[in-house]
């Protein structure tokens, strides 16, 4: 794995295996994110300037006035569905795009004046934690709909085992060397600053996946729907998650 596809992925604004992290308040943690990431920014190389396509993946709430940045793996259906609620919307529409405003979909002037006033906030996971959970709900839960993506992975790899007539089994250990390269990825584990672009947009909160029960009771207390009921995984049911 090179270095710069290592900062890129395991680095990205993620802090861990501090005992310290989990001691401080929920503020002191944004603010040590937010830091972290400040930090992060000015040492590496980024898209200073993303495309309304690249930022695709931002999801904007004109009724709630937020936008969030939608990364697969991170419990982000849980935190839509949430959201969803405070608008009365109460099936699996709340996790469909209909209901959400894609950046893409704003005027140049619209998404400038959106960015100044809108809460912007994005969730994240420790990333190496995150493909093994991408990997294993679309490589092995989900492989007869990433065939094509086994069969390139396998012909990258151990051409001499491909098998043109039925499975072609990746292990996580290939999935992660062939990804390791700058290849395009599925976005379900494409990184953080290919889906976000935090070095760009400002997030006023920064969410981790490991902490979810806090800073979730956190970000709906600052967005002003904290009286809408959740169920968020505990910090102990995380360990479990896929």
């Amino acid at each position: 794995m090179s270095s710069g596809n290592r900062s890129n992925e395991f680095i990205y604004f993620y802090i861990s295996g501090k005992p310290k992290w989990y001691t401080l308040s929920s503020d002191e943690r944004q603010l040590a994110r937010k830091q972290h990431l400040k930090e992060y920014c000015v040492k590496h190389t980024f898209n200073k300037n993303p495309s309304p396509e690249n930022l695709r993946y931002l999801a904007v709430d004109d009724e709630l006035k937020i936008i969030i940045c939608v990364t697969p793996k991170v419990a982000t259906k849980t935190l839509k569905s949430v959201i969803a609620l405070s608008r009365g919307i109460t099936d699996q529409k709340f996790n469909r795009w209909d209901i959400w405003k894609r950046w893409d979909s704003y005027t140049e002037e619209e998404r400038s004046q959106r960015l100044k006033t809108y809460f912007k906030f994005v969730f994240v996971r420790e990333p190496l934690q995150r493909l093994l959970s991408a990997y294993k709900d679309r490589l092995i839960k989900h492989s007869h709909e990433y065939k094509l993506v086994q069969e390139e992975i396998v012909r990258a790899l151990r051409p001499q085992d491909f098998n043109t007539q039925g499975k072609n089994f990746v292990s996580f250990p290939e999935f992660i060397q062939y990804y390791s390269d700058n290849k395009t990825r599925d976005q379900h584990w494409r990184q953080y600053e290919k889906l976000c672009h935090p070095c760009v947009i400002n997030y006023d909160f920064i969410g981790h996946l490991e902490t979810m029960e806090e800073d979730a009771a956190l970000l709906l207390k600052m967005v002003g729907i904290d009286d809408v009921p959740r169920n968020f995984p505990t910090n102990s049911e995380l360990h479990g998650l896929i």
